[in-house]
């Protein structure tokens, strides 16, 4: 065999390596990571998606009274009374629901 038409060695280009290796890395990392908050804090997790679920409502700011102007009165302040549950929480404790129909004066099924 001449030199010309024998066995060549195929060379490999590192750059058409690179690419892959850097994706699967890529995934590895993130099935690792998501492996790690479904696993090791599940719990913790949990517990804090649990306790997220109740929120304050913020109190709304005072307003004045506005006018026109002749002088009369156009809109005003008036106190009013809000009530809000949250129908979960609710379940879990019945008898917040049933002080609070009595000081409503109502009844807890209406509630």
């Amino acid at each position: 065999m001449s030199v010309i038409h024998g066995q060549q060695k195929p060379e490999i280009d590192t750059g058409v390596l690179v690419f892959p290796i850097v994706c699967g890395l890529f995934l590895l990392a993130i099935f690792l990571r998501l492996w790690y908050f479904q696993v090791v804090l599940s719990s913790s997790l949990a517990e804090r998606a649990s306790a997220s679920t109740r929120s304050t409502a913020p109190e709304p700011a005072p307003r004045g009274l506005i006018y026109d102007r002749a002088g009369n009165l156009l809109a005003g302040v008036r106190p009013a009374l809000v009530v809000t549950a949250i129908p979960m929480v609710m379940n879990q404790h019945p008898e917040v629901l049933r002080r609070l129909a009595g000081m409503l004066g109502t009844t807890k099924e209406i509630l």
